[in-house]
């Protein structure tokens, strides 16, 4: 199978976050929930939350350790969705940070069987690009490095609209499933420990009976 037939589904899986106002409204977003942390960092007020099902309960929303999930900041239209994720711990250690989780439809995971490295080489394409800028302009992002990776597509992206980050794709219940992190200053070795640990989390949270999980990222 050639991931050319599956553009479609990575299209159709990519959420689009342009109707939100830039990495300041993403930051607006989380903070409206939140409350102050050490040196005024935020965090969000919720310390301890049930788990957050979305799609009709077909997915769990998850994320790496000290960032939690909350239903006020998911947005579902179209059999798709997407989260933003803000810290739930004062702990110094945890970064400010605002991980996205785009959701695709049911069915969009398909494209990822053609391979990683088929995944690789079409994001790194004028429509690749595309799909993952933020105003949809393959002009404006450059992919520092792209990789597969413990069952993913792991890329780091430099994108006009908000600057380098992280971001992994992978199939999760057969959706196509999209996470970045960005925040003020995160380091980039921070930034990829979030999105492969987000992904972990995910896998754990949706995983299906027999299906093997992501492993934990070695410290």
């Amino acid at each position: 199978m050639s991931i050319w037939t599956n553009k479609a589904a990575l299209r159709a899986a990519r959420v689009s976050l342009a109707s939100l106002t830039g990495l300041a409204g993403l930051m607006g977003l989380v903070a409206c929930q939140t409350v102050g942390g050490p040196a005024g960092l935020p965090t969000l007020s919720l310390l301890a939350q049930p788990p957050v099902a979305v799609l009709g309960g077909s997915m769990v929303l998850a994320a790496a350790k000290g960032y939690c999930p909350d239903p006020a900041m998911v947005t579902q239209t179209d059999g798709a969705a997407v989260a933003l994720i803000g810290r739930c711990s004062d702990r110094e250690t945890t970064h400010p940070a605002v991980l996205t989780v785009s959701i695709g439809q049911a069915g969009s995971g398909s494209a990822m069987a053609a391979g990683q490295a088929s995944v690789v080489a079409f994001l790194q394409g004028d429509a690749g690009r595309a799909m993952l800028s933020r105003d949809g302009k393959a002009d404006n992002v450059k992919i520092i490095s792209a990789r597969g990776v413990d069952g993913q597509v792991l890329l780091q992206v430099q994108d006009v609209a908000i600057g380098r980050h992280w971001r992994a794709m992978l199939d999760v219940s057969g959706r196509l499933v999209s996470i970045t992190a960005v925040g003020p200053g995160l380091p980039d070795a921070v930034g990829r420990a979030l999105v492969q640990d987000t992904a972990a989390a995910l896998r754990r949270a949706n995983r299906t009976p027999g299906q093997v999980p992501l492993p934990e990222r070695s410290e």
